[in-house]
């Protein structure tokens, strides 16, 4: 009888499960949006395993639009104009920047939609980038971690609120004490989302909801001073004319493009929590667009307000922000103090949401294993409450904290800022290019949201430009951080970036071989229900191969029992949950017993299944899990069910016959570890599981020797444990195996009406 495999194949080389290739697609009616899913984490969660643990889906339409408004508003709306106008010379010219950035930010919300839509999973950029820069494994996956653990910070914003809660308080305080204030903001933000996130989220959408009723009050009053009411001196002037003095210098617009799509820059936002968000791809595709148009228009139209009450010289050199200065002009110096206020509270909704989405992003780097202090395990928990990822928050809030009060703010300060800004446009830019990388590569890939190319080109051009321009010299010769190098932040970006090449070949590459080992990585499920990867070290056998550790085996069976593709075509409807922990550890103790069983083993080593004798080994685990699951405790297969099942395995598909009694032994574990797990609780079942692991691990140094033939004594059992043998023995004791006659007529295969070849086991009563 033939050997049925899985609708997914077992690449070896990576120790990973991955679909089949273009050409099985149809053999499988397998979904390709589903299938490509399986393959876009290097550590193999799936979208219903990614999203285990936590709050669960909780963000609806309305929370993630004003989570795309609280990222994008900040404080940028209330200075950077001025900046701008500096930079391009003419009002008409400035508003022209704002519409394009305007146009340029739709481009990329575009991009991320298309991604975000393909893999609706946590992690933003991490995710797309994984799915398209697959090999070397694990490389895009530690370079974006360094950048977001390192660079993830949000000072400025605490800074910010820091310095306006001053001014309001008409205190000319020290440094010391502003920093004071921004770290407490820091902690704040970080134990509200921690402890009460629920809570959390409802304060961000209060402070988003007050940044738009801001910003509607401005243009409100600009359009109040435009109709000619109030005491601004002819408010039209600035439009009469509007391109008068516009700048010659392509720097000098290559400067303001750069300011405004970064004052645009949180269109994403979403793209990194979409664990939590309810119904994720119909809602990405309704909250980006409406989060980013209100914003759009918003700032047009607050650009427009403020040009309306001061004059180009005034907002050139009065040394004020440009709101402030509109706020004074029309309501007094009262006013611009209140302006404070609404300034410190934009900015503190630009730390939550930025806090927010980057504890998300860090539990999703945690979650796929890489070497953190600690372990990763601690940092992909939820740990206290279950419902937030509190040591998320605390990888985030650290490089804050200690920017916030390590370098002098004159120089190191904007320094910093600039070299946080410049590896992500690095990232952006590698994942357009794998837009349309993807695109050509798997053409075949489901798409519920499609972005035209000619609109990702337009966007090309715009990641590209972001790249290259702050190379370019500025006028004055010395950009921003003067007396140093004005391209000196870029080279420290890309140095940060290269860091994390070295990091991935030290822990991938240089440490394994140095020390003669691999990494094997296997799924554990933690007590929150969260599923993370972790990795063990597999050295290599005495005869130069590398043994197998089958640690990751179990993983497999566990994606089995959620998806249920070991007969049946994997469906194209919505996957189903999880699986729970308890399926999960007999799993992991079926594994540990065929690892275990000496018989088994041989088979395996001398490839009596022929060369995918491995192969075959682990669908045997998924046909005895599937044996139990599919049935209720009161119905689970008995022992003799068990043998028969094995036996007709080992024949069918190893071609041996085993009299020696070890089937039996095998069957009464299984049973055993199934009673355990149907009715202890998890420290029982934990402890158990652990301990036939252990004996598996111990198990793979012996040698197992071989006797074929007639056995002498029947009667004689294998006992399956690792009591110590005999002294003097070396290995496990020889399993007797004979092999299959020759003459025996075997049974046609039967197949299902999906094609596939189904194993003919024995009914429980053995008929």
């Amino acid at each position: 009888m033939a050997f049925v495999p899985s609708p997914f194949c077992l690449d070896t080389d990576e120790d990973v499960f991955f679909p089949r290739s273009r050409s099985d697609k149809s053999a499988t009616n397998e979904s390709p949006a589903r299938a490509h899913e399986e393959e876009a984490t290097p550590g193999g969660l799936s979208n219903e395993e990614d999203a285990a643990g936590g709050l669960g889906r909780h963000l609806g339409v309305f929370d993630c639009t004003m989570m795309i408004v609280g990222r994008i508003i900040g404080t940028g709306i209330f200075s950077t104009p001025s900046s701008i106008l500096e930079s391009v010379g003419s009002v008409g010219a400035s508003l022209m920047i704002w519409v394009l950035g305007f146009i340029l930010a739709f481009c990329g919300l575009f991009v991320w939609l298309e991604f975000g839509t393909m893999f609706p999973r946590s992690g933003g950029e991490k995710v797309y980038l994984e799915a398209v820069y697959k090999k070397p494994k694990y490389l895009v996956t530690v370079i974006f971690a360094v950048n977001a653990i390192v660079l993830g910070f949000t000072a400025a914003g605490c800074i910010v609120f820091a310095s306006n809660i001053l001014v309001v308080a008409g205190r000319d305080a020290g440094p010391w004490v502003s920093r004071g204030i921004a770290v407490g903001v820091m902690i704040f933000v970080t134990l509200l989302h921690g402890l009460t996130p629920r809570l959390g989220v409802r304060v961000m959408n209060v402070l988003s909801v007050f940044k738009i009723a801001i910003l509607l009050f401005i243009v409100v009053t600009g359009w109040v001073v435009l109709s000619g009411k109030t005491h601004i001196q002819d408010p039209r002037a600035n439009f009469r004319n509007a391109f008068a003095g516009s700048s010659n210098s392509g720097n000098d617009y290559a400067t303001a493009i750069f300011k405004v799509i970064n004052a645009y820059y949180g269109w994403h936002n979403v793209n990194y929590v979409l664990n939590e968000v309810k119904n994720p791809v119909r809602t990405l595709k309704i909250a980006g667009p409406l989060g980013l148009g209100i914003c759009a228009v918003l700032y047009v139209l607050a650009n427009v307000s403020y040009f309306t009450a001061a004059t180009k010289v005034e907002i050139r050199t009065s040394g004020v922000t440009v709101a402030a200065l509109f706020f004074k002009n029309v309501y007094g110096d009262t006013a611009q103090r209140a302006l404070s206020v609404f300034v410190a509270l934009s900015a503190l909704g630009n730390v939550m949401t930025v806090t927010f989405a980057a504890a998300r992003v860090n539990r999703e780097l945690a979650k796929e294993g890489i070497p953190l202090p600690f372990g990763n395990k601690f940092w992909a928990s939820t740990w206290p409450t279950g419902k937030s990822p509190l040591p998320g928050l605390i990888i985030h809030a650290i490089p804050s904290i200690l920017i916030i009060l390590g370098p002098p703010p004159e120089v190191a300060y904007p320094l910093i800022l600039n070299v946080a800004e410049y590896p992500q446009q690095i990232i952006n830019l590698f994942v357009v290019l794998g837009l349309f990388w993807l695109r050509y590569k798997e053409p075949y890939l489901q798409r519920p949201f499609r972005v035209y190319s000619p609109v990702t080109l337009l966007f090309l051009v715009a990641a590209l430009f972001l790249v290259v321009a702050p190379f370019l010299k500025p006028t004055n010769g010395v950009g921003d951080t003067p007396p140093l190098p004005y391209y000196l932040y870029c080279l420290i970006g890309i140095a940060i970036i290269s860091t994390g090449f070295i990091y991935w070949g030290v822990w991938r590459v240089a440490l394994p071989r140095m020390f003669g080992y691999e990494l094997v990585p296997r799924k554990e499920v933690m007590e929150d229900g969260t599923v993370v990867t972790v990795f063990s070290r597999s050295k290599s056998g005495e005869d130069g191969r590398e043994e197998s550790t089958d640690i990751w085996n179990w993983s497999i069976i566990s994606r089995y029992i959620s998806s249920n593709t070991i007969f049946s075509p994997m469906s194209t409807s919505e996957a189903t949950p999880a699986p729970a922990p308890k399926a999960v550890s007999f799993a992991r103790g079926v594994i540990a017993l065929l690892s275990i069983w000496p018989a088994l083993r041989v088979a395996v080593t001398e490839n009596w299944g022929g060369p995918d004798a491995s192969q075959k080994k682990t669908w045997l685990a998924g046909v005895i899990v599937d044996a139990f699951t599919e049935n209720s405790s009161s119905e689970a297969p008995d022992v003799e069910y068990v043998e028969d099942m094995l036996l007709q395995i080992m024949e069918d598909e190893f071609d041996c016959v085993l009299e020696d009694g070890s089937a039996e032994t095998v069957s009464k574990r299984i049973v055993k570890i199934w009673d355990v797990i149907a009715s202890q609780g998890d420290a029982v079942i934990k402890s158990e599981v652990e301990k036939l692991e252990q004996e598996a691990d111990k198990a793979k140094g012996k040698q197992v020797q071989v006797v074929q033939g007639a056995a002498e004594d029947p009667e004689e059992e294998w006992s399956g444990s690792d009591d110590e043998s005999e002294e003097g023995d070396s290995g496990d004791e020889a399993p007797k195996l004979l092999p299959a006659q020759a003459g025996k007529p075997r049974e046609e295969p039967v197949v299902d009406e999906d094609g596939f070849t189904l194993v003919q086991g024995k009914s429980k009563s053995g008929r």
